[in-house]
């Protein structure tokens, strides 16, 4: 009963509060539109009139928080096994809150959700009282290869992860009667490395792909400020406190600490390494019941401790839930900055207190910044490297300017020129959208849309530019948030960009 009522208090806290409507690629994924479908129906009954992008956004807050919720409260139950139950229910606050349960496998229905129960049912399998009949036994032996084999399919970029986790947490109850559980352990295996090889089905064409492990980034995942498990799952931390002290029951925390260890090198392995989505590490997000195992055999005072220094962490979650913050939409990628994951200027925690840090313009190479003179459509689809910082994902009519701060970046010869912007802005109880632009060779310019949103007019801005590139910076009186979950701080809408020589 405890894990229910637990399942419906994380459940109503993972429902509050906003949320951006997702971009990007979708997760490689098999299984996770089939765990989204039963909200998706449930939704569908019972607002067969909403609009369809609502629904969907209704519909994927609901799987997220149900199965997260669902996998929090399975994890309680496998760790009342393993200690007592005031310290269960702490840990079990801690892989719900301080991690990214609550700021990113909650929010929407990415497969990580699903990946998380079924990692902690198989948590509960191997850790439940071994009273039961030989019968029941070789059925969990059962279960045990079934839920490692779909685990896979929750989540294609860790395809070694399902066996290592069975054999990890099935060791502990390993006897001389396993002969089912080696036959669904080579079930879950030849599932795995079919997958892998062959089924275009399960290995979707997002899906990174592999190569030669990078310590750098095995590093990153562990310490880093950007994506390390200390930083944004303090649970991690106690975890190797107690593998390090060879805390009880030595075998499964062992397991444990094998499986999380198989994850990092996978995610070492791919390439790309990095994913531009969710809150800190969102993709070892499953394996955090696995952390509050490890540190069930600390002593009350040590969880204790873990709680407070834990804090920190579920205050920067659940800033990111509420404050609505960019996460990583508006951040240096890796990939073309690995520094940026060292960088203490570029983490979520930092985006809560100053915002998302400002481009280098050292840095800004003026080859990457040529417009030539005539129009440039601001829609989906079309090259905008203009758009440096401060933008939006491009919808299929224009560009939205957010926060309190958006910058263009030109590279033109020295001369007179004319950009015009298509552009509209939204009134705000009444009062219309002022901007103020600073610009090169110029006083600072003021705008006024006094025409409302959808009325697309010129705003013209002169510029006199020098050598290397020019820098607009575009700066509104104020922005507003859409409403129906979507917390983006919108500003202006711009359609295109014109550019006249000679003016």
């Amino acid at each position: 009963m405890r894990a229910r009522w637990l399942f419906l208090l994380v459940f109503l806290v993972y429902l509050l509060g906003p949320v951006r409507p997702p971009t990007g690629a979708a997760h490689p994924s098999t299984l996770g539109p089939v765990a989204s479908a039963p909200f998706e129906s449930l939704v569908r009954t019972i607002y067969p009139t909403a609009d369809p992008a609502d629904r969907a956004l209704w519909s994927s807050r609901l799987a997220g928080a149900a199965w997260t919720a669902a996998a929090v409260g399975m994890s309680l139950r496998a760790l009342e096994c393993l200690t007592t139950p005031g310290v269960a229910l702490a840990l079990s606050l801690l892989a719900a809150f301080p991690s990214p349960f609550w700021s990113w496998a909650s929010r929407s229905d990415t497969p990580h959700a699903p990946a998380a129960l079924v990692v902690a049912a198989l948590l509960w399998l191997a850790v439940r009282p071994s009273g039961a009949s030989t019968a029941e036994e070789r059925m969990g032996e059962v279960a045990c290869g079934a839920l490692a084999a779909s685990l896979f399919f929750f989540d294609a970029t860790h395809p070694l992860t399902p066996l290592a986790l069975l054999l990890g947490v099935r060791v502990r109850r390993w006897t001389r009667s396993s002969a089912v559980f080696a036959a669904a352990g080579a079930g879950a295996s030849a599932l795995a490395v079919r997958g892998l090889v062959a089924s275009t089905a399960a290995w979707p064409a997002t899906a990174g792909h592999f190569r030669a492990p990078d310590p750098a980034v095995f590093a990153a995942y562990l310490a880093s400020p950007g994506r390390g498990l200390v930083f944004f799952v303090p649970l991690a931390a106690l975890a190797v406190i107690a593998l390090l002290r060879g805390d009880e029951p030595r075998r499964l925390v062992r397991g444990c600490a094998f499986t999380v260890g198989v994850a990092l090198a996978e995610v070492a392995c791919l390439d790309p390494p990095w994913r531009m989505e969710g809150f800190g590490p969102s993709t070892l997000a499953p394996y955090v019941p696995l952390l509050a195992a490890m540190a069930a055999g600390l002593p009350p005072i040590g969880i204790r401790w873990g709680a407070v220094l834990a804090l920190p962490a579920a205050v920067a979650h659940g800033g990111a839930v509420f404050v609505g913050g960019h996460t990583w939409d508006e951040r240096r990628d890796p990939m073309g900055h690995p520094e940026a994951v060292w960088d203490v200027r570029d983490t979520p925690f930092a985006d809560l207190l100053v915002g998302p840090p400002r481009p280098e313009i050292a840095a800004l190479v003026p080859s990457a910044f040529r417009m030539p003179p005539g129009e440039h459509v601001a829609r989906a689809g079309e090259p905008l490297p203009w758009l440096v910082y401060g933008w939006e994902t491009p919808e299929p009519t224009g560009t939205w300017a957010s926060g309190p701060e958006s910058w263009i970046v030109v590279a033109v010869p020295p001369g007179d020129y004319a950009m015009t912007l298509m552009a509209a802005a939204p009134r705000v109880r009444g009062r219309p959208q002022r901007l103020a632009i600073e610009r090169p060779g110029g006083p600072p310019l003021e705008v006024t849309f006094a025409e409302g949103l959808w009325n697309i007019q010129p705003v013209i801005i002169h510029f006199r530019p020098q050598a290397g590139v020019a820098i607009f910076k575009l700066r509104p009186a104020h922005t507003y948030k859409p409403g129906h979950g979507d917390v983006r701080r919108l500003s202006v809408f711009v359609a295109s960009i014109w550019l006249d020589a000679g003016r």
